[in-house]
């Protein structure tokens, strides 16, 4: 039988991505896989690896911007850091308020709407326009602080 890794079909993963897989795998530090390391393995080829730099290209080269201190540094702790140690930032959780807000005016706008009334809709217009620089603030301050490839590779953002 032919090894997995001469398959046309198995990904190709070069010599550094291989040993960094292993070594996250190799959770006692024997340089072996035991059959729980193993089933990990085999779960893991299923998936497409896509290894990313955490910072932007600006934190980069320039990390002393980034300090706790300075306006990049407080802007990067609102995307990396949580209240409560999990895995939800600051950021997160704030623009999961403004997302439930939102809701609850397309809500009253479609109530509006439905009642084929006019009254308010430039107040709808209105806060729809602050709703939308809301977002986009979000994309700035996360992209100021988080790679695009690392910012890609989340599923919640897709």
């Amino acid at each position: 039988t032919a090894a997995y890794g001469e398959s046309p079909m198995a990904p190709k993963l070069d010599s550094k991505d291989v040993q960094y897989i292993f070594l996250h795998l190799d959770k006692d530090d024997r340089g072996t896989l035991d059959e729980e390391n193993f089933k990990e393995v085999a779960r893991a080829l299923q998936y497409t690896f896509w290894i990313s730099d955490k910072r932007n290209s600006l934190e980069q080269r320039h990390p002393e911007w980034y300090t706790k201190d300075r306006l990049l540094g407080k802007l990067s702790a609102l995307v990396w850091d949580s209240d409560d140690g999990g895995a939800t930032s600051k950021l997160d959780n704030f623009m999961n308020i403004v997302l439930l807000l939102n809701a609850v005016v397309v809500v009253m706008e479609s109530a509006q709407d439905l009642a084929h009334e006019t009254k308010y809709d430039s107040v709808f217009t209105m806060i729809e326009f602050l709703f939308g620089w809301a977002y986009v603030v979000e994309f700035v301050i996360i992209l100021s602080a988080m790679s695009w490839q690392e910012y890609m590779s989340s599923k919640a953002r897709w």
